[in-house]
């Protein structure tokens, strides 16, 4: 499942193709190069300076979403970045989608695009804020139930779950803005953990929900992709 070329796209390649068969090793390679030098610059043009909490309504498409991880940045930043990019992808997943898709069950254990995104937004609160011991608001865990987190109760609403996902954002930037990196908490299974565990942790949590999100949402409409990107 990948990003989609436009057929003009693939012509261009096409004709690139036809010129680098010409071309030394050295010389295609630095072709190459250039070509993907100049697509970040465009990206970095079109998608440098995003406000993730534009809106806590569901995303639409006026509200485009791609950041790049900072090539020299330091350890933190480069690992928030790195979250926050499989957090926009997450909240691309669910958009243009009406209730009764993003509520359908795609898996015989019941897994719907916006039970991820309950979901993802929960252990946000519990890693980041519960782990050191900052306040969240009442959380969908249940202890006879450990899957709770994962279903969307009827009186749920679509925008009602993506405004606890962001809300949970807020909560976790700002405990890791605050917290340095080697600080420790306590995980909800008693072992002290630092704050690079938790993030690189949750990094792990949230690619690897929208990696099922991927699935869910070709399932549902065909739509297919790995980031929303500038055309």
């Amino acid at each position: 499942m990948l990003a989609g070329r436009t057929g003009g796209e693939y012509e261009a390649a096409a004709d690139h193709g036809d010129e680098r068969a010409s071309m030394s090793h050295a010389d295609q390679s630095a072709h190459i190069w250039a070509l993907v030098t100049r697509r970040l610059a465009k990206l970095s043009d079109a998608y440098g300076a995003l406000d993730p909490y534009a809106s806590d309504a569901q995303t639409t498409k006026e509200q485009p979403m791609y950041q790049r991880v900072p090539p020299t940045g330091d350890e933190k930043t480069s690992l928030h970045v790195a979250l926050q990019r499989h957090r926009d992808v997450v909240l691309w997943k669910i958009d243009g989608l009406d209730d009764d898709q993003l509520r359908r069950q795609m898996t015989p254990s019941g897994t719907s695009l916006l039970g991820l995104v309950k979901h993802l937004a929960a252990v946000e609160y519990g890693w980041f804020c519960m782990t050191f011991g900052r306040e969240t608001e009442p959380m969908p865990f249940d202890e006879e139930d450990p899957d709770a987190d994962l279903r969307v109760t009827a009186d749920e609403t679509t925008a009602d779950i993506v405004a606890f996902y962001k809300r949970a954002w807020r909560a976790a930037d700002q405990a890791i803005d605050e917290i340095e990196l080697d600080e420790l908490g306590t995980a909800w299974f008693g072992e002290q953990v630092s704050m690079r565990w938790v993030l690189v942790h949750e990094l792990e949590e949230t690619a690897r929900h929208a990696g099922h999100m991927d699935i869910l949402r070709e399932l549902i409409d065909g739509a297919t992709g790995d980031h929303d990107r500038p055309d």
